[in-house]
């Protein structure tokens, strides 16, 4: 019998340990050093890939619910501005791994700049984000795809410039409230 005891308080301390250990990383992912350093690992890897600059301030990640990121900017291939915002808030509604969901219920963003330039007839300086591999697309994708729904976005206070070989629009607005609940963007892609 005191065998079995000492089976069961050795399981229940490796338990113990695991359950602190488990705490801790959850706890760690929680402070804004680990969310950094996570965020520039991504960033980094990013700005290889597509040879071009992004770059965030700070990044808050409260639990798996909300995520705010202070001084985001994304350069073109050429090394000008794409875009540049103060901060945005997402509020996620649903966030899953395992079942590979994601549910953003809003989206804000404060002041950002857009600079939207046409290189030549058909290509512009954000074409590169929207390129894919030739590798990847012949590649099977093993499992179900990725669900994405976005249901509102609010930006404020956007400014921005449009320019091609002919003419430069620039552009100002205070606020823009975008509704995509009624939008299927897994369907209309």
């Amino acid at each position: 019998m005191s065998k079995l005891k000492g089976i069961f308080k050795k399981i229940g301390i490796t338990l113990a340990v695991v359950l602190v250990i488990m705490l801790f990383l959850l706890l760690s992912l929680r402070t804004s050093p680990v969310q950094k350093f996570i965020s520039d690992r991504i960033l980094s890897s990013l700005s290889k890939n597509l040879n071009a600059e992004f770059t965030i301030d700070d990044i808050k990640i409260n639990f798996f619910d909300e995520a705010t990121v202070i001084g985001m900017l994304i350069k073109d291939q050429r090394q000008d501005t794409l875009l540049y915002s103060d901060r945005i808030h997402v509020d996620i509604s649903l966030f899953s791994f395992f079942n590979k969901e994601l549910s953003i219920d809003a989206a804000t963003i404060d002041n950002p700049i857009i600079h939207l330039t046409e290189i030549d007839d058909d290509s512009y300086n954000f074409s590169f984000l929207l390129e894919s591999d030739d590798e990847e697309q012949q590649t099977p994708q093993e499992g179900k795809p990725w669900q994405f729904n976005l249901n509102k976005v609010i930006i404020k206070n956007l400014e921005g410039t449009y320019k091609t070989n002919e003419q430069t629009l620039r552009f100002k607005e205070e606020k823009l409230d975008l509704d995509f609940s009624i939008f299927d963007i897994n369907d209309n892609i």
